[in-house]
């Protein structure tokens, strides 16, 4: 069709052909009809669905540099048990930036491969991919395998419950879904922070990692307010140990034993109770106490363990042999030494607060800025 101006053109291109259900109507102009085809594959299902995978894609690589992500056409979308293939019509200028970047995109939490049709060794058997049908029914996003990820890297950024506690695998996929659902809708917003991230999975002993592509992304996913499960907060491992404060703090235990033995009796006979985060714990020894004849648990405590230990008497659960004791706990502070030392740091710490969330006048005394 030959348009009489640029009003019908773009009227034309902007028709919606979707309610055609046994075939796809494509509309081209003269020069997509040089565009290269590729096809996108997309492992796995994600949750957050209110959004084609395509436009997730233009959202998240919108940055790369001569990719034009945003003048790439939708040709077809192929869903099948472990994933979605998606076919799309692109710039040649488009193809040959992508070979800065790997054939490789951005989507969601990792890295998705492109395939292009120009360099396929079997260019029919990519033609009859298109021919392919998707399943009726779409697989359950919680059924979709968590990878395994080695979390010792330095660059992987580890969430956890607060005071590292341990997610487990249910809802390490919620934690997943949560980051998606909150990066496209920053993106929607039109967030311009990088976005980037090669994997993503589960590891030892139960944190969800992240590995980001670039300091961008690190800092985005890490500034990110990851909200609660089950009223818990949820944190970057190793971050709160930074903002944390921490006071030298002594057990006395009934029984001699070694440092680990020691720590392991006192985190096994002191399990439920919450406050106490002993996986913050740092800087462990035991030393022996010749005029009480008692072994001394010497550890760094964190702040909020310290607040609760306060709260119960300055008293710890020690099970051993299904015996209980009592394990007194001291500081090197006197008690009311030690609380006013808390009193004073949460002030400065809420001083902070306030000045960095006040109401700032501009020259115009009626002119309110607000920090969020």
């Amino acid at each position: 069709m030959i348009t009489r101006d640029e009003r019908s053109r773009d009227w034309l291109l902007s028709l919606n052909f979707k309610e055609f259900k046994l075939f796809n109507v494509l509309v081209y102009t003269t020069e997509e009809l040089w565009y290269e085809r590729a096809a996108v594959w997309l492992p796995g299902h994600s949750r957050y669905r209110n959004i084609d995978p395509l436009t997730k894609l233009k959202l998240q690589n919108k940055r790369l540099e001569g990719v034009i992500i945003g003048k790439w056409k939708f040709v077809k979308k192929i869903v099948n048990e472990k994933g979605t293939r998606i076919y799309v019509d692109m710039p040649p200028s488009s193809a040959r930036a992508l070979e800065k970047y790997k054939m490789q995109l951005s989507y969601e939490l990792q890295k998705v491969n492109v395939f292009l049709k120009a360099i396929a060794i079997d260019k029919q058997a990519f033609d009859a991919g298109l021919n392919c049908r998707s399943i009726n029914f779409r697989p359950t996003p919680n059924l979709t395998p968590m990878p395994c990820i080695a979390g010792n890297d330095k660059d992987i950024v580890r969430i956890a419950f607060k005071g590292n506690k341990p997610l487990s695998l249910v809802l390490a996929r919620k934690v997943r879904d949560t980051i998606i659902y909150k990066m496209y809708k920053y993106h929607e917003l039109e967030g311009k922070s990088r976005t980037d991230f090669v994997k993503y999975g589960f590891s030892q002993p139960g944190y969800f990692c992240l590995l980001p592509e670039n300091p961008e992304s690190r800092k985005w996913i890490c500034d990110l307010d990851l909200g609660k499960i089950n009223r818990i907060p949820l944190i970057i491992v190793g971050q709160d140990e930074v903002k944390n404060k921490y006071f030298n703090m002594s057990v006395f235990l009934p029984v001699e034993m070694q440092t680990k033995h020691s720590f392991e009796r006192l985190k096994h006979s002191n399990q439920g109770v919450k406050g106490i985060n002993f996986s913050l714990w740092k800087n462990q020894r035991v030393d022996k106490d010749e005029k009480r004849k008692l072994t001394v648990f010497n550890v760094d405590m964190d702040l909020e363990s310290v607040e609760t230990i306060i709260k119960m008497k300055y008293k710890l659960d020690y099970v051993i042999e299904n015996r209980d004791y009592i394990a007194l706990v001291e500081s090197n502070l006197p008690r009311s030494k030690l609380e006013e030392s808390i009193a004073k740091y949460k002030s400065e710490l809420s001083d902070k607060y306030d000045v960095a969330n006040m109401d700032i006048a501009s020259d115009s005394d009626e002119e309110i800025v607000f920090l969020d």
